[in-house]
């Protein structure tokens, strides 16, 4: 699936989810395997997905010993730990630039708005 919900009916697809200096979060879609895309490192228009991100944390949920996700890691933790084969889960967590803010003269409002996702890996589930 690409970054707009399309399926490809016989291509590998990547997508990569990134924040712009615009504050855009924006995916591109990678096609790995189509005959028509030779180059594997060639990528389709990135596309905008919603306005007002200031940021993206990926965090992954791991689990030394068990079945459930007892940490939550960074991609260098996780790396550094050998940790990427007890990934249980994925916790996103976009911050959105919070339009009240500025317009509150009197404070009460955060500066941003967190909206956090946890995604469990689905041979976990």
């Amino acid at each position: 699936m690409n970054c707009t919900g399309n399926t490809a009916t016989t291509d590998l697809i990547s997508s990569t989810f990134t924040v712009d200096s615009n504050n855009n979060l924006q995916c591109t879609t990678w096609d790995i395997t189509s005959s028509s895309n030779a180059c594997p490192n060639c990528s389709t228009a990135t596309q905008t997905l919603v306005t007002g991100v200031s940021s993206m944390t990926v965090l992954y949920g791991v689990s030394p010993a068990s079945d459930s996700a007892t940490q939550y890691m960074t991609t260098a933790n996780v790396t550094a730990n050998n940790m990427w084969g007890r990934i249980m889960s994925v916790r996103v967590t976009l911050n959105f630039i919070n339009p009240l803010y500025a317009l509150n003269k009197t404070g009460g409002q955060p500066a941003t708005l967190q909206f956090i996702k946890v995604i469990g890996l689905m041979e976990h589930l």
